[in-house]
């Protein structure tokens, strides 16, 4: 009894007075300065400079034709979601974490009325073109000295212009995502049609408003000041796009996103916006350069490509490209070792591995979701060059980081973003090395709080014991008699605050 009676006030005192150290921790954002964009060469090609200029394709209104269809689901199996809810309100640390965490980052996203927009920069996009282009600026070039204007900037290795935040857009485009995200998520555990609210019309401005939408096209992403177009290396700027096509998927279904979608045929626009940009990332010249690349780039191009056309229900596309995946990503971009080598070179290297060992992670996730299609997770190369096998290759760094044989200037805060890694390596292998890795790295990285629990398996990851299945049982009981609530008053979320208290009052009683 002493030990539960510790256990259930030290986690009462967590719920209370957890803190997270920075927002960027907070939001599980650890990029940091780190330029997704940006390569370390001194000996720049025209492809590191500018792009190829190519049509660009404007948005507009769907015809009438364009279906206004529910979407499918591209990384998440909703089977998941619904499992999960069942089982919120069992006495399950991780799980209970990562609902308190949702519901202190969605409370403060639903009051946030920001528009989240391109039209918002204060630097021009080149040739007086259209203010609803998407624009990034390149993170590491500044004005040239030597001539009049200034122009074109050149680049000063590893300093950062601040110039940067004048155009926004990069910014807004995953503050969307990440407000959507978390939203659609909270809407989904919590009942809460506010929140649903939200997240709606965040995705009706960015895609929908005349006023505020965004083109269809990444043509000005990552732009060197003074060159008429971004570059290929731009469309990375889009890598996190699946997380929000899922979080459209679970909004859909909310009474706010039905009521306006009969008036306002959200789903038609989306459809019809998505098509285009598809058609823009395959066939323009900065779409074709990216697709040719040969490490993270490469390999997010692939995670856009197929989440796109699952989005849109070209199943076989989507088929296609994780097909291509075992030959154009994992066979050329993994030596025998388990090196990841196109990243190791890089001059923080221990980021890069991961963030492409999410992309390899993600388009198996993907994969699964497609019928018939090729399991990444079980490929391997005639000599053995797999997915596993570059995992197993970081493992032992993230215990034992003075070890890491590459140069890494960003030292190893990207350990936290391992622990997500390595949760999906045990859902997918099943080998508990890499479950007992991730509770350990997490802990040792501070990193309690992660959300992405909540879409991934019960089965897998939820607390089995008699006493979860306890709090299961007696919750469920509760649920029932306080039904006549309004889902949307958030009074029966107040219990995710109070299972610490409620525990240990219950043990002092039953030692009274």
């Amino acid at each position: 009894m002493k030990h539960l009676l510790v256990y259930y006030t030290s986690l009462w005192i967590l719920c209370i007075l957890s803190g997270v150290k920075s927002s960027m921790e907070e939001d599980g954002e650890l990029e940091g300065d780190i330029s997704l964009d940006d390569d370390t060469s001194m000996t720049l090609m025209k492809s590191d400079l500018e792009g190829w200029e190519y049509p660009l394709p404007k948005a507009s209104d769907p015809p009438d034709t364009i279906s206004n269809d529910p979407f499918p689901f591209v990384a998440i199996d909703p089977d998941i979601l619904r499992i999960n809810k069942q089982h919120m309100h069992d006495y399950d640390r991780g799980l209970q974490h990562a609902l308190w965490f949702l519901k202190k980052k969605a409370d403060r996203y639903v009051t946030n009325h920001t528009v989240f927009s391109v039209v918002n920069k204060t630097i021009a996009v080149p040739g007086g073109n259209d203010k609803h282009d998407y624009m990034s600026l390149a993170r590491y070039f500044w004005p040239n000295t030597s001539q009049p204007n200034g122009m074109p900037y050149i680049r000063q290795d590893g300093k950062t212009n601040p110039e940067i935040n004048k155009v926004p857009d990069y910014t807004m485009f995953r503050e969307l995502v990440q407000h959507v995200h978390f939203l659609s998520l909270g809407y989904h555990y919590f009942d809460n049609e506010t929140y649903a609210e939200r997240a709606t019309q965040r995705v009706y401005e960015w895609f929908v408003d005349p006023n505020f939408r965004m083109n269809p096209h990444l043509q000005f992403a990552s732009l060197i000041r003074g060159y008429k177009t971004g570059r290929a290396k731009g469309v990375i700027d889009f890598h996190v796009v699946h997380e929000l096509l899922d979080s459209i998927s679970i909004i859909q279904y909310s009474d706010i996103w039905q009521e306006r979608n009969k008036k306002q045929r959200i789903n038609a626009h989306l459809r019809y916006w998505f098509a285009q940009y598809m058609i823009w990332l395959t066939q323009s010249p900065n779409g074709i350069h990216e697709m040719e690349s040969h490490n993270n780039h490469g390999t997010f191009y692939d995670v856009q490509r197929t989440s796109i056309y699952l989005f849109l229900n070209k199943t076989e596309l989507a088929r296609q490209v994780i097909a291509n995946a075992s030959v154009t990503r994992i066979a050329p971009q993994v030596l025998i070792s388990g090196e990841q080598y196109m990243e190791t070179t890089r001059a923080d290297s221990w980021f890069y591995c991961i963030f492409n060992l999410q992309a390899y992670f993600t388009l198996g996730r993907i994969g699964e979701r497609i019928p018939n299609a090729l399991n990444l997770f079980e490929y391997e190369t005639m000599d053995h060059k797999s997915i596993q096998l570059a995992l197993d290759f970081l493992l032992p760094y993230a215990f034992n980081e003075t070890m890491w044989p590459f140069h890494n200037m960003a030292g190893f805060d990207a350990t936290a973003l391992f622990v997500q890694v390595l949760e999906e390596a045990y859902i997918a292998y099943k080998n508990d090395t890499y479950l007992a890795s991730a509770n350990h790295l997490a802990n040792l990285h501070n990193r309690p709080y992660n959300i992405t629990r909540l879409t991934m398996p019960w089965g897998d990851l939820g607390d089995h014991s008699d006493k979860a299945q306890e709090g299961f049982l007696i919750q469920k009981s509760e649920a029932a008699a306080t039904s006549s609530l309004d889902p949307s008053s958030n009074n029966n979320i107040q219990l995710i605050y109070c299972y610490p208290f409620l525990l240990l009052l219950s043990s002092w009683i039953m030692m009274i």
